[in-house]
């Protein structure tokens, strides 16, 4: 009888026991569920601050990026050993174009290569290896090429260059660009 007792004892305190552990691992459940939870919640604001983030740093490419213009071409021939300007295709040599970079203070700084495209039709007006690389990997061949200090103010250039080849009458349309993205452009009629 006293071994009766003493086993029905032991079962009773395992049996607390066995009660107790399935309280502590219910409790575990519900911490590692609550866990889960949080995690998720923080994954999900992780992705939403991952977003904003993107977005922002779009903006900031976005305001980064130069803007201007194209303000004036001028078509330059030679006569009489002077420069003059003129519009008749069988007198020009060369062109003279006017941009200028808008101020921008968040703008990188520094020394930036300037390409300018002399267009007749589809055709560039251009030599042999002259080409450079805009944004997205496009491959483009240029006239001209100017080489600025930008220090994140207004900023206005006016390059000379000789036109090779021939000149025929038309429309020369420019374009001029800065940073691998359009600055400006502009158009140009000789007779």
């Amino acid at each position: 009888y006293k071994d009766y007792l003493h086993f029905k004892n032991l079962a009773a305190e395992k049996e607390e026991e066995i009660e107790q552990l399935k309280a502590e691992k219910k409790a575990a459940i519900a911490r590692a569920q609550e866990a889960e939870n949080a995690n998720d919640t923080l994954t999900q604001r992780l992705n939403e601050i991952n977003d904003v983030r993107e977005q922002l740093e779009n903006k900031v490419s976005l305001g980064k990026r130069l803007t201007g213009s194209v303000k004036e071409i001028i078509s330059w021939g030679e006569r009489r050993g002077k420069q003059r300007e003129t519009d008749k295709a069988s007198q020009v040599g060369k062109f003279q174009v006017k941009y200028s970079i808008a101020a921008n203070a968040i703008a990188d700084k520094g020394n930036k290569t300037v390409y300018i495209i002399v267009k007749t039709g589809s055709k560039t007006i251009t030599e042999e290896g002259f080409e450079f690389e805009i944004d997205g990997g496009k491959k483009l061949s240029y006239t001209h090429k100017d080489e600025i200090k930008y220090n994140g103010k207004d900023t206005d250039s006016s390059p000379s260059f000789n036109l090779p080849g021939v000149i025929t009458s038309g429309n020369y349309n420019v374009e001029v660009y800065v940073d691998g993205k359009l600055l400006g452009t502009n158009e140009i009629t000789l007779r």
